[in-house]
């Protein structure tokens, strides 16, 4: 069975449909969907490639982030958008890794990203938004949910949530552990870094670990009680 084209037929170069409607961009799948076929088929293939938009060539968000990983952290990029089952975590829960790397000079290395993007263009108010800003209510659920009992409710918390879940799973269920996981919220621009504090998470893990498995505790006995009670009738 062959692959399903998202990006829809090619077009000349310089070209577009005549009428054709451009799509709303989500800046972030976007990001997500170039940065994973230059991994898999180089800088030349994806500034080539029409995507899901149905435009041609890079985003300025995605140009900034492989000049960062290539040129300024000389870095090789390993795979993208790998899907993670993570049985450490929290049993039948899935996710998918942004972007793995490693170091050009000795290939020995492994550093493991998750990829946020923001437009903001002020660097300083960018950085003490994300850090302290909380989220909107329709904003708070997974991982900021179960975990807001224990960190500041900020974008830069639920991330490193997040990195720290993808980190640990990476450690306990396949043995690889990361020389340094990093978010990287990116811009047009510019590159905000943010490592990962593995050790004070790692120093809370069970009490993080039971907040994530709460939840899910309380779907699945939801979910047997209503099986009971279909049965029932």
């Amino acid at each position: 069975m062959g692959k399903k084209n998202i990006a829809g037929p090619r077009l000349p170069a310089g070209k577009q449909r005549a009428g054709a409607r451009m799509l709303p961009v989500d800046v972030g799948k976007l990001v997500d969907e170039q940065i994973t076929h230059w991994t898999r088929h180089g800088a030349e293939s994806a500034q080539r490639h029409v995507w899901s938009t149905g435009k041609r060539g890079l985003h300025e968000a995605t140009k900034t982030l492989i000049r960062h990983v290539t040129e300024e952290k000389r870095w090789v990029p390993v795979a993208a958008q790998v899907p993670l089952l993570m049985p450490s975590v929290a049993p039948r829960v899935a996710t998918a890794v942004d972007l793995l790397c490693t170091d050009a000079a000795t290939r020995k290395k492994l550093f493991l990203v998750e990829i946020k993007t923001t437009q903001e263009r002020q660097p300083g108010a960018a950085d003490a938004c994300y850090r302290a800003a909380p989220l909107a209510p329709a904003r708070v659920r997974g991982d900021a949910q179960k975990m807001a009992q224990h960190v500041p409710r900020s974008q830069y918390a639920t991330h490193q949530g997040q990195l720290w879940c993808m980190d640990l799973a990476l450690r306990s269920d396949f043995n690889v552990t990361p020389d340094a996981s990093y978010v990287f919220r990116t811009r047009p621009g510019k590159i905000d870094e943010y490592p990962l504090d593995r050790t004070w998470w790692d120093a809370n893990r069970d009490e993080f670990l039971l907040q994530i498995a709460r939840p899910m505790l309380r779907r699945e006995r939801q979910k047997r009680r209503e099986r009971q009670g279909a049965k029932k009738k």
